[in-house]
């Protein structure tokens, strides 16, 4: 049983558990340690490692390969990968797929542990870092933190086979969609309270293709989302319970990316997709730091006890509430046009995008 002990400043964290085994160390929660004793026990021999990750979702699994990729360069070695095969119909193997420096993935309840030279567990706690108030921090960095690797490289990876968009573009030409100007939308996340209003989404869109005839767009849906009747408008194709990796293979061939703050985002990064991205209670800070091809809208960051992050703030989700569908579509429509942004105290972005300023501030 794991003990709680409070630090220094009060703050409630778990003691370590470290396991030595005959000639290897596996640590749990301390996997700096296990990175270091390669250092010692390993000469010559390429080492056997595993990075361990047993839980969602999407995102989080492909925030986890920097680290990974960033062990298997420092040791010169391919490392083996365990996860949850059971989440969303295998969707976090899926997306590790053919990724050149992760030799075998593997069920996590099934690793012999035993056998390997380290054990690099990133089922690590992360909502500590996102309580309302806190300096945001991506989760790219603290998992490459709590392994103890320094990152060069901070991309996530993801690999689209030839099969794959062979097959994607002969969709396109199958349901007579043009890749130019289209957009991939997808109105809702993993947790409800990151779900921006999919009204104000709807909206948003219909603008966007009333001011841009050129433009189109494929949402994902879901039936449990009951909301695919409701896509059925102008230059819409629905996509109904589609394959993570066939989304991706999709996202490939479109201009655009509109989602929440959601694994589509972090696959949109991994293949360096131009994104609108929508935020509520969680900080984009955090999210597209690493992601210079997005632009984050974020309503609610000069609410009182924003972020809340997964905490209930007791507004009902002002944020969302504060979301103006004007401001989705003029960044869309920029982003499609390789335009000026809209001057608007809501955008985030860590790219090279300028914004539009009112001609009266010019002359």
């Amino acid at each position: 049983m794991r003990r709680l002990q409070p630090n220094r400043r009060g703050i409630v964290v778990p003691t370590q558990q470290t396991i030595h085994t005959a000639g290897h160390l596996h640590a749990y929660n301390q996997p700096t340690r296990a990175l270091k004793n390669l250092e010692n026990i390993i000469e010559g021999n390429k080492p056997r490692i595993i990075v361990s990750r047993k839980q969602g979702g999407i995102g989080d699994v492909m925030m986890t390969t920097p680290t990974a990729k960033a062990i298997s360069k420092k040791f010169n070695c391919k490392i083996d990968y365990a996860t949850d095969f059971g989440y969303l119909d295998g969707a976090l193997v899926k997306v590790l797929h053919d990724i050149p420096y992760i030799e075998s993935i593997i069920p996590w309840r099934e690793v012999d542990f035993e056998s390997y030279n380290a054990v690099i567990e990133l089922t690590c706690p992360c909502i500590a870092h996102e309580r309302p108030l806190v300096q945001p921090i991506n989760r790219i960095d603290l998992f490459a933190r709590h392994a103890g690797i320094r990152l060069t490289d901070t991309s996530m990876d993801y690999v689209i086979t030839k099969e794959e968009l062979d097959w994607a573009e002969q969709y396109l030409v199958d349901h007579n969609l043009d890749p130019y100007r289209l957009i991939l939308v997808q109105p809702s996340s993993s947790t409800t309270n990151r779900d921006a209003p999919v009204q104000k989404i709807k909206r948003a869109l219909e603008q966007v293709l009333s001011l841009d005839r050129t433009a189109h767009a494929i949402v994902i849906t879901h039936n449990s989302d009951n909301v695919s009747a409701d896509w059925r408008f102008a230059d819409i194709h629905v996509l109904n319970n589609f394959d993570v990796r066939q989304i991706a293979a999709i996202m490939h061939c479109c201009h655009l990316v509109l989602c929440p703050d959601s694994g589509v985002l972090h696959l949109a990064s991994a293949l360096h997709k131009p994104t609108v991205t929508l935020f509520g209670p969680t900080d984009p800070h955090a999210r597209v730091n690493y992601h210079p091809e997005a632009v984050a809208i974020w309503p609610g960051k000069d609410l009182h006890n924003y972020p809340c992050w997964y905490e209930d703030p007791g507004d009902g989700y002002l944020c969302w509430k504060r979301l103006e569908e004007p401001i989705i579509a003029k960044c869309c429509l920029a982003l499609l046009h390789d335009d000026l942004l809209p001057e608007s105290s809501d955008i985030v972005t860590y790219g090279d995008y300028e914004q539009a300023r009112p001609l009266y501030e010019v002359l």
